[in-house]
């Protein structure tokens, strides 16, 4: 059940994290790193803090699991308690949005404490506030899909709710292609006197584009099932018992992520005392590390959170053999993805970045203080992919104050860490990349050692068994790509440019680590190519 939906979210995202990629070659090739991109990036980052850990994580999770067991019950109630959610929240939305632009020097200075006081400095500076105002309205839209997502998805929409962020990603390529030159060449210097440069103000006018289109999207998918019948206008503002769950549950997750959000500021803070450009560069890299996370940890993650909670329902709200055996499914998919990716990041760091971002106004110290940061991320992804896929057990379970005790947790951790590699190792914007990975290793750690308080039953033999041929799988993996550094370097000619020697490098490796890691899972599952893929493909039924 979780294995083929997620293929099917992870179909969706897959289109969703292809044009991610386009829209980051885009902007980077238009752009270049340096300090204005990099004030556009701190910017977006700071209502971009919010919606991760009010909205993505918090709120999404709380309204799936309140959703799903109340549609079990009585459809008509969830229905209306979709429709209170979207008026309440954009109520409350609206308000925080207002004290956001309001507060935006503050919020600027709180992300960028260490930056120097300069002329370059106070540019930075005012770019970052004036973007962070312009973009702030961003966290409203993010609130809103982050409800419309969790219903999608609880009604088995995964493809429908997978495949919505791209209208975002469609908002930045026409706000870096077509707004930003049409804002400099529109005169108009009250842009620039109220925001920022015209030109990077115009792809942040795309990005604000880009979110409406996706909400948009995201609620026409609903109208059938639930809008049509259910839409009212209010007379007074909405409140409901299940509303008041939905928050009471959401708060302590908020706080949870919040450390997370914490350590972002942290981060910032100190890639903003570096060279100009490591914002980009971090950020860029890790945009990369998110592509395998979206495309398969946060697929499945979404599928599990809506299935673990029918399961507990059906269970009476307790933890039996079957949920058991979904949720050590789920993490068992993830390391069986999460791994070779790992492998093939740390592998092909430099060549990646070469093919995607050496465009432009992109060069070559860019590309390969980006892989550097790259390859020191690509660490953290089993620990990353793990934590997607256990949080959404601890909300199930309502144990959200143990993971956020461990969150919190990792804060000193995080700092300490940058502390020591950034500023005694002297390994800069990597030393932060190092960090990160070691924070989302230690976070997942933790999780899993609080799964021993649950009455879960587990598999350990089929999970050694996996563990063994991963291990195998990796050890292979390496060693071939020790013996293609060896021997393909030779084998180019000598007129080929850098980046095809990285092009047929990377789809080498790519295929090698691929074939690899199918036939030792293949051998785990004692499947045969031709039934495993029957199986992946496999028409799940609809929702009744």
């Amino acid at each position: 059940m979780i294995a083929r939906s997620s293929f099917l979210f992870t179909f969706g995202t897959l289109i969703s994290r292809i044009t991610g990629l386009i829209r980051d070659m885009i902007i980077l090739a238009v752009f270049g790193a340096g300090s204005l991109l990099d004030a556009f990036f701190v910017a977006f980052m700071i209502p971009n803090l919010f919606r991760e850990m009010l909205a993505e994580g918090a709120l999404g999770s709380s309204f799936t699991k309140v959703f799903s067991f109340l549609w079990e019950k009585d459809q008509e109630e969830a229905k209306k308690l979709f429709v209170d959610s979207l008026y309440f929240l954009t109520l409350a939305s609206v308000l925080l949005c207002i004290l956001g632009v309001i507060g935006a020097p503050y919020l600027v200075y709180i992300n960028t404490f260490f930056v120097s006081k300069s002329a370059s400095g106070d540019f930075f500076l005012q770019t970052t506030t004036g973007l962070t105002r312009l973009l702030f309205p961003y966290l409203l839209l993010s609130i809103l899909s982050a409800i419309a997502m969790g219903a999608l998805n609880q009604r088995g929409r995964f493809f429908l709710s997978a495949i919505a962020p791209v209208a975002g990603n469609v908002g930045f390529i026409v706000g870096a292609l077509v707004l930003s030159n049409l804002f400099a060449s529109s005169g108009f210097l009250w842009i620039e006197h109220l925001f920022a440069e015209p030109r990077i103000t115009g792809l942040a006018v795309g990005v604000l584009l880009g979110g409406l289109l996706q909400i948009f999207i995201e609620l026409w998918g609903l109208w059938k099932p639930i809008l049509k019948k259910g839409l009212y206008l209010p007379t007074r503002i909405p409140w409901s018992p299940h509303l008041k769950e939905i928050l009471f549950l959401m708060f302590p997750m908020a706080i949870a992520a919040s450390a997370g959000q914490i350590n972002i500021i942290v981060n910032t803070n100190f890639a903003t005392s570096l060279e100009p450009g490591s914002v980009t560069w971090l950020r860029s890299s890790f945009r990369l590390l998110q592509l395998p996370i979206g495309l398969f940890g946060v697929a499945i993650a979404s599928v599990v959170l809506p299935t673990l909670a029918k399961s507990m329902y059906a269970a009476g709200k307790k933890v039996d053999a079957k949920v058991s055996s979904e949720l050590q499914g789920a993490i068992e998919l993830v390391l069986w993805l999460m791994i070779p990716s790992l492998v093939f990041l740390a592998c092909n760091a430099t060549p990646i970045i070469r093919i995607l971002y050496e465009h432009g106004q992109f060069q070559l110290h860019d590309t390969e203080q980006t892989a550097k940061a790259l390859f020191a991320y690509s660490f953290g992804l089993i620990g990353y992919g793990l934590i997607k896929v256990l949080l959404p057990f601890y909300y199930a379970v309502e144990r959200t104050k143990y993971a956020m005790r461990v969150s919190l947790a990792i804060i000193l951790i995080n700092f300490f860490g940058n502390y020591i590699l950034v500023k005694m190792a002297n390994l800069g914007h990597q030393g932060l990349a190092f960090t990160s990975s070691i924070s989302l290793t230690f976070n997942a750690f933790c999780l899993i050692l609080g799964l021993r308080h649950e009455s879960l039953v587990f598999e350990w033999k089929s999970i050694s068994r996996s563990i063994l041929f991963l291990l195998l799988g990796t050890l292979f993996a390496f060693g071939t790509h020790q013996l293609f550094n060896l021997s393909l370097v030779e084998m180019f000619p000598k007129s080929w440019t850098l980046k095809q020697q990285s092009i047929t490098s990377v789809l080498l490796e790519g295929i090698t680590i691929f074939i690899l890691f199918a036939g030792f899972g293949l051998m785990r599952l004692q499947l045969s190519p031709v039934k495993a893929l029957r199986l992946l493909t496999k028409r799940e039924k609809k929702t009744p």
